[in-house]
């Protein structure tokens, strides 16, 4: 697991066919227990079953995350217009999610762009949207903003949750650590977020108080070529002053 998540080259043909592998046994778990449930009726029967397709899909959860976070930190890389990103990614939730928790999105326009896998990051952004409305609740509220400087951009995620325990907070980005074993939380997402941030040269950095939710903001270097065109333009004006 350690050496996956290092994402050397020589580890995504090793991570596809691991994933492929798991995977494939995994799915027959789910569509065999999702049959045999419609023919048993004794109680303590279907609660196993139940507990197998559940553990099932959990295992099959960890591997697309894996593989996920091997493909996005080396998957072909583009001119991103962040701001475009967010959208994408709050649409995607809203049309997959049964959350009824409100999301607003504020943007800070134009911002320069950043070269990156449009894939990962939107996976990194989405999985942020997710825990925030998992913590907001049902009648809560998360925003969704961006702004930007000239070497960088940010994405921030606020939701008006319970915050994180203090006891908790060391452990936000740990392997394996989650606080929604009960919705069935694998303890990985954070922890892969921060990672393809880091191969993107960016980061993940947080806040929380409890009882008046987080913040967490993904940070992400503006495109190398745009940033020295920027630095080159503005040269001759300090130079007149």
């Amino acid at each position: 697991m350690d050496s996956m998540l290092r994402s050397d080259s020589h580890e995504v043909p090793l991570a596809g066919i691991v994933a492929h592998e798991i995977r494939r046994p995994l799915s027959s778990i789910v569509f065999t227990a999702g049959w045999v449930l419609r023919l048993c009726d004794p109680r303590e029967i279907r609660r196993a079953l139940h507990q197998i397709r559940d553990l099932a899909r959990s295992g099959g959860e960890v591997v697309t995350q894996i593989t996920r976070v091997v493909s996005g930190a080396h998957g072909k890389r583009t001119f991103l217009d962040i701001n475009a990103l967010v959208r994408e990614a709050v649409d995607s939730f809203e049309h997959d999610s049964t959350s009824s928790c409100g999301i607003r999105i504020e943007r800070e326009e134009p911002l320069a762009p950043v070269s990156a896998n449009a894939v990962a990051i939107r996976q990194v952004v989405i999985n942020l949207i997710e825990n925030a409305t998992a913590a907001a609740g049902p009648i809560g509220h998360v925003i969704v903003s961006t702004c930007g400087g000239c070497d960088y951009v940010e994405v921030a995620i606020e939701d008006d949750g319970a915050g994180i325990a203090a006891e908790n907070k060391d452990r936000v980005f740990e392997p394996y650590f989650t606080c929604k074993q009960d919705t069935g939380g694998t303890g990985l997402g954070l922890t892969l977020c921060r990672h393809l941030a880091a191969a993107h040269g960016g980061s993940i950095d947080f806040s929380s108080e409890v009882g008046r939710g987080s913040r967490f903001c993904l940070r992400l270097p503006v495109a190398a070529e745009i940033h020295r065109s920027h630095i080159g333009s503005e040269r001759p004006a300090l130079a007149a002053q």
